[in-house]
């Protein structure tokens, strides 16, 4: 399907479901040959409109399938989860949703075609919703301020139920779950493809012109009739008229035609004849070649041929070409995680030493105070400190130009003997899978041994032989 019949449908199902003909939306949707995840998310919501919650529910995996870091469909999945009840999914949902706000207090859908935004706040809403009907009232209350602080920077009139939450708690007055607004949610093509498919007539309405004058027999402008002169009126020459040809006189046998005339500024000379006809030029016999291949003049030294010049003397001036310039040796992106993350381009062939002043003088360090560290698929940890080994992992790269290192002050302990001293043992509650390679997954039950607690809400530790973070609202204390 080309690109201009998926814009003609994905128009056509936008007009029917804005007419209130939902199934003829869905219809024209899931005729499209491979819809992405905004038209899943369009069906979902017709789906809901219709009141089937089984189908809306199949899109919304479909359209996170397709786009995993589309936050709303996360959100709407989480909500109809919480219609049935299904609160361990919903949870799962809800943290999705708020890992692809990526910290944000929103995300603004307009420029993706959908007049909506989703703040952060609505979304922590429902996690403590979730929370109280779990029975973890304490976790629900915190998560409730939170929401409310995150609500205090906008003024929208649909976070009134989030401001209120916590009198409601302290009332015991039931939560209600928050939930999308009753208005479809529609996500739309782009207007400049849209807009593009429309007709242009760029030549306009052809115009019959035609003179109104009788005996007008010119053609052209009417500005130009008004330069000719009164007295001569006569007509142009017909296309089958033909002028005749002028007699041209032979040439005199006495006349001498000379190659090149000095000057003609003093002589009023033509050699057109009087009806303006140049004549033809007399066949004359090539002029005499000297012995030794010079051409003889009438009068004066022989003059040199250009036959003379031969091609290894014009090719001894022609200069030289130019050796093609070396290719520049490639680069590569180093990722270094120490006290921020940030990265840094180096060449492919630097030393060891280029690549530790190079992270140094990147977090401002003096050289030599930092250790290097690269992980291996398997977990295994690997210290990178002299050449040999730097040049080792450089080569054994999947792509060739990524590196992602660690690195640590030197009078700190190493990351193997950090890995061992344990601060805490939690136990997990629901299943984790992470999402990212330096994501710790489990299931319900396991025990988990923590390291490192980097913020409120993630931990590092190891599991079942395995080492990342964690999200604590998945784990409890052991």
């Amino acid at each position: 399907m080309s690109l201009k019949d998926t814009i003609e449908q994905w128009s056509a199902g936008i007009a029917y479901a804005e007419a209130g003909q939902y199934d003829e939306a869905v219809d024209k949707w899931t005729e499209m040959a491979e819809p992405g995840a905004k038209i899943h998310f369009n069906v979902a919501s017709m789906f809901l409109k219709l009141g089937d919650l089984e189908n809306a529910e199949r899109n919304l995996e479909l359209s996170v399938k397709k786009d995993p870091h589309l936050a709303l469909s996360y959100f709407q999945k989480g909500c109809i989860h919480l219609q049935k009840s299904r609160h361990s999914e919903a949870m799962l949902d809800f943290e999705s949703t708020m890992k692809n706000l990526r910290g944000n207090l929103l995300i603004d859908y307009k420029q993706l075609g959908l007049q909506y935004k989703l703040y952060s706040c609505e979304v922590q809403y429902n996690r403590a919703y979730t929370l109280s009907k779990m029975g973890r009232a304490a976790e629900a209350k915190k998560e409730l301020e939170e929401a409310k602080e995150s609500a205090a920077n906008f003024s929208e009139s649909r976070h009134k139920i989030i401001l209120s939450a916590l009198e409601n708690i302290r009332t015991r007055t039931p939560l209600l779950p928050y939930k999308l607004p009753e208005k479809t949610l529609l996500f739309h093509p782009p207007k400049n493809k849209t807009e593009g498919m429309k007709p242009v007539n760029f030549l306009g309405k052809a115009k019959v012109v035609s003179s109104v004058v009788d005996q007008d027999s010119y053609v052209g402008f009417v500005g130009v009739q008004g330069h000719k002169s009164p007295s001569s009126s006569p007509k142009p020459p017909s296309k089958a008229s033909k002028l005749p040809k002028p007699e041209v006189p032979p040439p005199a046998p006495s006349m001498k035609i000379r190659p090149r005339v000095s000057s003609l500024s003093n002589q009023n000379t033509s050699f057109k004849n009087s009806s303006g006809i140049r004549p033809p030029k007399p066949d004359l016999p090539p002029p005499p070649f000297h012995p030794d291949g010079n051409v003889l003049k009438e009068n004066g030294p022989p003059r040199t041929s250009p036959l003379k010049h031969t091609k290894p003397e014009l090719n001894a001036h022609r200069p030289q070409s130019r050796s093609p310039s070396p290719k520049q040796p490639s680069t590569m992106t180093v990722k270094v995680h120490y006290s921020t993350t940030r990265a840094l381009r180096l060449s492919s062939t630097s030393s060891y030493n280029q690549l530790e002043e190079a992270i140094c003088n990147k977090f401002s360090v003096p050289q030599g105070s930092l250790t290097l560290w690269s992980i291996k698929k398997n977990g295994d940890r690997k210290e990178v400190a002299n050449e040999a080994v730097y040049k080792q992992v450089v080569k054994n790269l999947d792509d060739g130009f990524r590196l992602t290192l660690w690195a640590y002050d030197k009078h700190e302990s190493s990351p193997e003997n950090d890995a061992e001293e344990v601060i805490r043992e939690m136990v997990a509650i629901y299943d984790y899978t992470g999402q990212f390679e330096d994501e710790l997954s489990f299931t319900a039950g396991d025990k988990i041994q923590v390291t490192t607690e980097i913020n409120n809400e993630w931990c590092e530790g190891s599991c079942n032989g395995a080492s990342g973070i964690f999200p604590l609202s998945f784990v409890k204390a052991a």
